[in-house]
């Protein structure tokens, strides 16, 4: 399997004049907005009551069964650490059902300092001590799998463990007939197009798009671990899904990929991806990147993983590697196969990089990424295309605020415009932006959860750009 580009970790700051400056610009453009928090009766309230504990549990269940197959793998001496990680996650699941306050990190990690100052600056914000049911709901789920990292950071041989990889892996596996389908479908465009063009290919371009989007649903922090795999064939059902984009900018995303191609600037032309989700979702994601590659729009792609487990399903490094590395297997069948050539050779080349920045598992919105990771916003910035995939990104873009829901994406961004911004995204939590007046409340008239069963979705574009250094 090709090594990846090293991962690059940024952790440069701004001096703490210009971080209360720039946070003060931010938080007025927010308007009458509110954080989303976990209030009862709400939709945050019944996650972290009912799935965040389930999480944290079926992590202990897992270990206990997999006792055997870590003592083959570790030794015997293993036994000891995952006697302490149970406890240590039973402790933490009982501060979480009772309420108890958000406690800081003791473990010597690259995040440590950050993460306990990002604890202060929220209990400075709420004048008390963060707890599980009472703080910004954001803020308390990446605090919650930040220290489930941390029961394993203290032991001795499972550092580098990833405790969700197999539902992971299992994600790939069952929805393996879906990916077939859709490695056939690029397979047989691809070579009866020979070339692709944007315009000439733009009812493919927009299947690639929507599959990206659609692929979002398939979300295990969502089902708290249970099976969430594409089971059908995506493609079909496109047609029939157009009318659940309460948002869509295609066609001005394609207006301006069009202007971008026509540029020909030599082998200059980037996009970044902000990954979200393992398995078939990742699949979707590489083939949309694929047609970019294949069409010329862009020459080169930035992913950006996590770089620890993160909301069960989120990609790791190593799920990325891991995923091209099974399609080669005959069982993934010939189309899978030629689709894992084309994407080993992209790793080879250096044109696909794999950058695992400590930024995405921070609790701030991407609003403050130019205080608190200015490197990482001038890496975006040199791309001709951004996309954020998927609820958790979408939810750090608008900075998990309760915005009106009429209210302008570029406006809910807040001055985070490092490049042209793509968000595709199946809405699985309780705020939304950029949707015509008056559509929000029709559909709350529905008697559907709309907002938060993914089955509704927006694709959503923005094109301004603002240096580092000024907010606007």
């Amino acid at each position: 399997m090709p090594a990846a580009m090293a991962p690059r970790i940024a952790n440069t700051r701004a001096p703490p004049d210009r971080i209360s400056r720039v946070r003060s610009e931010s938080s007025s453009l927010a308007g009458e907005s509110d954080q989303v928090v976990v209030a009862l009766g709400t939709f945050p309230y019944v996650s972290m009551r009912d799935r965040s504990p389930v999480i944290v549990a079926r992590i202990v269940d897992f270990l206990s069964r997999e006792k055997g197959q870590m003592k083959k793998r570790f030794g015997e001496e293993v036994v000891s650490d995952l006697k302490s990680v149970a406890e240590m996650l039973s402790k933490l699941r009982y501060e979480m059902m009772t309420n108890k306050p958000l406690i800081p990190f003791e473990v010597d990690a690259p995040d440590q300092e950050m993460w306990n100052k990002a604890l202060e600056e929220e209990a400075a914000r709420e004048g008390k001590e963060p707890t599980w049911f009472d703080s910004p709901w954001l803020f308390v789920e990446c605090y919650m799998y930040r220290r489930i990292r941390e029961t394993f950071d203290d032991s001795l041989f499972l550092r580098q463990f990833d405790y969700f990889q197999h539902q992971k892996q299992d994600s790939y596996w069952n929805s393996l007939e879906a990916i077939k389908g859709l490695a056939k479908y690029f397979k047989t465009s691809y070579h009866q197009t020979k070339q692709w063009k944007l315009q000439e290919a733009k009812v493919i371009f927009r299947h690639f798009i929507e599959l990206a989007l659609w692929g979002n649903k398939c979300d295990l922090s969502i089902t708290a671990g249970q099976d969430a795999s594409q089971k059908t064939d995506l493609l079909e059902d496109l047609d029939k899904s157009a009318d659940k984009i309460l948002c869509n900018h295609f066609e001005n995303l394609c207006n301006y990929l069009t202007q971008l191609e026509s540029t020909r600037i030599d082998r200059l032309k980037s996009a970044g991806l902000i990954v979200d989700n393992a398995g078939f979702e990742l699949f979707c994601d590489l083939l949309l990147m694929d047609f970019l590659c294949s069409s010329h729009v862009v020459q080169k792609v930035h992913f950006h993983v996590k770089s620890m487990p993160w909301y069960i399903s989120d990609v790791t490094t190593h799920d990325f590697l891991w995923m091209v590395d099974v399609m080669q297997k005959p069982e993934c069948g010939e189309d899978v196969q030629w689709m894992a050539q084309r994407w080993i050779q992209y790793l080879k080349s250096g044109e696909w990089t794999l950058h695992d920045e400590m930024f995405w598992t921070l609790p701030y919105p991407f609003s403050e990424m130019q205080i608190e990771d200015p490197g990482l916003y001038q890496h975006l910035a040199q791309n001709q295309l951004v996309i954020a995939k998927g609820d958790l990104n979408y939810r750090k873009l608008v900075g998990d605020l309760e915005w009106p829901r009429h209210t302008s994406f570029t406006e809910v961004l807040r001055g985070f415009h490092p490049a042209p911004i793509l968000t595709l995204r199946t809405l699985k939590a309780n705020t939304v932006a950029g949707l015509k007046e008056g559509l929000a409340e029709t559909m709350d008239k529905s008697g559907e959860d709309w907002m938060v069963t993914g089955n509704y979705a927006v694709i959503q574009f923005c094109d301004k750009i603002s240096p580092i250094g000024v907010s606007t």
